[in-house]
């Protein structure tokens, strides 16, 4: 089976920020090189299909038929119809979904199809390749997947980089003077995003003075983490995750396997480790500046049970066919 032409793009970590951002208060996320890849390729049947090995490795879908696409492929199905993807396929194409990105993590893997398939779709079209504009057609398909997202995800697996976000406005990060590896633990710890933000939501009706206190330290944590990544020190940053965790543990978001996590990043010699996402399990990162220390904790993290991998800020977002679009 013969490639046609490919996009792909990438997921991202929130470094600073969770649960404050619901409240109003900053946030940063930035992009790693761990990336979805979207195929056009010529198949073996007579049908228009789609294939997502990493979620349905057993099944391919018609994609002329609505009716037998499943509940979590609504939002891709949403994106092959509104840029018209499906309509210019020929019989015996095959739409392929590749994904370096555990699914359901935290890592922003939805978004990252979802701006593939919306360049996938801008180039098919012949339309002008506009980054603003793919953007927002990939938060119009993470509004089905997700309900109401901030739209971080889409945005950081669009441009690439960094992004300080802060009450519906996203500005960029510079990373150009950082350079770090990031360790990834998955606790493989199953947790509802919606019912962690219940909790914090109950706990700030309850206790809202102490919980506004605990938001005001992840703020300010989060404004020096800024400062810090565009000079480009690792140490103060590494500093910065270990207090952001703090704080998140005494929201009440933290989990006996992310403890387990962080200690394994910590005792080989993580700069800062702390959860990422919503917490209640998901996913911990570690930032190093030894990729041999990197690499043993991801080792030490297998051994111990854990999902580990070793990944990378990246400055560059959405690629079609390996060139860069600006």
């Amino acid at each position: 089976m013969s490639e046609i032409i490919s996009t792909s793009a990438p997921g991202k970590v929130i470094l600073f920020g969770e649960h404050a951002v619901v409240y109003g208060f900053p946030a940063i996320a930035i992009a790693i090189n761990r990336r979805v890849k979207v195929s056009i390729i010529e198949g073996n049947e007579t049908s228009k299909s789609l294939f997502t090995p990493d979620l349905f490795p057993k099944n391919q879908f018609d994609l002329t038929n609505e009716h037998i696409i499943p509940e979590q492929l609504k939002a891709i199905f949403f994106l092959l119809k509104k840029t018209k993807v499906i309509e210019r396929l020929s019989y015996g194409q095959q739409i392929l979904i590749k994904s370096q990105i555990p699914p359901s993590a935290g890592l922003g893997s939805s978004a990252a199809i979802s701006v593939s398939l919306a360049m996938l779709g801008t180039i098919l079209s012949n339309q002008e390749l506009q980054l603003e504009n793919i953007n927002k057609i990939a938060f119009e398909a993470e509004k089905i997947q997700h309900g109401t997202p901030s739209g971080i995800d889409n945005f950081v697996s669009t441009f690439g980089g960094g992004v300080f976000y802060l009450k519906n406005s996203l500005k960029r990060i510079d990373l150009s003077k950082i350079s770090f590896k990031i360790v990834i633990i998955n606790t493989k710890v199953t947790r509802n995003t919606k019912d962690l933000v219940l909790l914090v939501k109950k706990r700030y009706e309850e206790k809202k003075d102490y919980v506004q206190e605990l938001f005001n330290e992840i703020k300010t944590i989060t404004e020096q983490a800024k400062v810090y990544i565009e000079k480009g020190n690792i140490d103060k940053i590494g500093e910065l995750m270990n207090e952001n965790q703090v704080a998140l543990e005494k929201l009440g978001v933290g989990h006996k396997k992310i403890i387990e996590a962080i200690n394994i990043l910590g005792n080989e010699g993580a700069l800062g480790a702390k959860l990422t996402g919503a917490g209640g399990g998901g996913c911990v990162i570690g930032i190093f500046d030894s990729k041999e220390e990197s690499s043993i904790a991801v080792q030490k993290a297998k051994e111990e049970g854990f999902e580990a991998f070793t990944t990378e800020p990246s400055k560059i977002g959405v690629i079609e066919n390996g060139i860069k679009k600006d």
